[in-house]
């Protein structure tokens, strides 16, 4: 048996952040700016009119795996080239912006309600199945 680590919920309580800047790099193009040739951190913030941050974005997607660096020039991995530049044919970037779209949840902050409350919720009452020969069976916990 090993040790206890604390791991897996620090990885669990930091998903949010791999999860926006992943979104961040797909909404502003960056993988498709570094497979076009704009692989240094001053022409990818010009490339997608954001100045500030884009060389902290591209750091972190490095570090998570999403990026290679060289020196100052980033590159895409396999994977990114298959799935997040716009010009492969198995694009997956429309695929992130729908499943984070705000009606899906996104931004983390609104999607907090539903899940905490889901616990807490109760059934309202009259919903009770009849699986007795009177008829009727106690509605549970959810329904006191």
């Amino acid at each position: 048996m090993s040790d206890p680590s604390p791991a897996l919920f620090l990885d669990t309580v930091n998903a949010y952040q791999r999860t926006e800047a992943l979104l961040a790099a797909v909404e502003l193009d960056l993988f498709t700016h570094v497979a076009a040739g704009r692989d240094t951190a001053p022409a990818l913030a010009t490339a997608c009119a954001a100045p500030r941050g884009v060389r902290i974005l591209a750091d972190h997607l490095t570090l998570l795996g999403f990026l290679r660096k060289s020196g100052d020039r980033y590159a895409l991995t396999p994977d990114s080239a298959a799935f997040l530049d716009r010009a492969s044919p198995a694009y997956l970037g429309g695929a992130v912006e729908f499943l984070l779209a705000p009606g899906c949840g996104r931004r983390f902050g609104s999607s907090r309600t539903p899940f905490a409350g889901a616990g807490r919720r109760r059934r309202p009452r009259g919903r009770c199945r009849p699986t007795t020969r009177s008829g009727w069976r106690s509605p549970g916990p959810w329904g006191r």
